[in-house]
C-alpha cells in the first residue's frame, strides 16, 4: 500500500501533462487560420513625381546613370539639361549651421560610421 502511495503523485503528475498536451495538440490542430493578406504594389507614378533611388553609382556615361542598390541596377536617363558637378573635397569649416547636406552612413556593431558628406547648392 505504501508503493501505491508514493506512485499516486507521479501518476497524477503523468495524467496531467499527458491530458494537457492532448489539449494542446488539438487545439493547435483545430485553431483558426492564420490571416492571409495580399498586397499589391502600384509602380505608376503620377507625371511630375520625382523618383528616389539610393546606391551606389556604377557608371555614368553617355547621357546615363547606372545605380546598384537594393540587389538591381537602375539605369537612369539624364537629359542634357541637368547639371552635373564634380565631388571635390571641403574642409569642415567650410559648412555653415542650416546648409543642406546629404549624409553617408553605415550601421555596425560599433554605431553608426560616418561615410561621407556631401553639401548640395554649397557657394
Amino acid at each position: 500500500m505504501a508503493f501505491v502511495q508514493r506512485l499516486v503523485p507521479s501518476g497524477v503528475l503523468v495524467l496531467v501533462v499527458t491530458v494537457s498536451c492532448g489539449v494542446a495538440g488539438f487545439v493547435y490542430a483545430h485553431g483558426p487560420a492564420r490571416d492571409e493578406v495580399a498586397v499589391s504594389v502600384d509602380h505608376s507614378r503620377p507625371p511630375g513625381v520625382p523618383i528616389i533611388v539610393s546606391g551606389t553609382v556604377t557608371r555614368a556615361d553617355d547621357g546615363r546613370l547606372v545605380v546598384d542598390g537594393a540587389g538591381a541596377l537602375t539605369d537612369i536617363a539624364l537629359p542634357a539639361t541637368v547639371p552635373i558637378e564634380e565631388l571635390q573635397p571641403i574642409v569642415p569649416s567650410a559648412l555653415e549651421v542650416g546648409a543642406v547636406v546629404n549624409v553617408g552612413a553605415e550601421r555596425s556593431d560599433y554605431g553608426v560610421a560616418l561615410t561621407g558628406v556631401v553639401l548640395v547648392g554649397g557657394r
